[in-house]
C-alpha cells in the first residue's frame, strides 16, 4: 500500500499489508513518486452567505499553482482564467463546507475548505419561492461567491 509520503526531495514509500489480517510488513521506496513541487493553499478563505436554493459558483484566487497541477472545488475540476479558479456547486439548501484541493496527478498537494452559510428558516424558504419564480420568469443569472 502506498503511504502517500513523497516530497519534492524524495520518493514516497509503500508498505506490505496482509489482505487477510491487515498486518504490515516491509516498507520500501516507491520509485517515481517524488513530487515535482509542493503547494500550500492560502488559509484566508472566509465564510460566505447565500440565500436558500440559490445556485452558487465558487471563485477562488490562487497564486503560484504548480505547473501541471489542477484545482478541484467540491470535487469538480475548476475552470481556470489566469490565477482565478471557479466551479459551480449547484443549488444550496443548507449550510455546507466546500472542499478545495490542488492535485498533481492523483496526489493531493494541499486541501482546505470554506463554508457557505445558508439561511433555511421558514421566511427564507418563502422568499426563495418568490425569488426563484422571478428568476425563472425573467431568466436571471446565478449568484457567484468569490473567496
Amino acid at each position: 500500500v502506498y503511504n502517500n509520503d513523497a516530497t519534492t526531495k524524495k520518493d514516497g514509500t509503500e508498505t506490505e499489508v496482509c489482505s487477510h489480517c491487515g498486518a504490515t510488513g516491509n516498507t520500501r521506496t516507491a520509485a517515481g513518486t517524488k513530487l515535482e513541487s509542493e503547494y500550500k493553499l492560502p488559509s484566508n478563505f472566509k465564510e460566505q452567505s447565500a440565500a436558500y436554493k440559490t445556485y452558487v459558483t465558487i471563485n477562488v484566487t490562487l497564486k503560484d499553482v504548480p505547473s501541471g497541477a489542477k484545482v478541484y472545488i467540491d470535487g469538480k475540476e475548476a475552470t481556470v482564467s489566469g490565477n482565478k479558479y471557479s466551479a459551480d456547486i449547484g443549488q444550496v439548501k443548507e449550510t455546507r463546507n466546500v472542499k478545495i484541493e490542488v492535485k498533481q496527478g492523483s496526489r493531493v498537494l494541499d486541501s482546505s475548505s470554506l463554508t457557505v452559510n445558508v439561511n433555511s428558516n421558514f421566511f427564507a424558504k418563502l422568499v426563495s419561492f418568490f425569488v426563484n419564480f422571478l428568476f425563472n420568469l425573467f431568466k436571471w443569472k446565478k449568484v457567484t461567491l468569490t473567496f
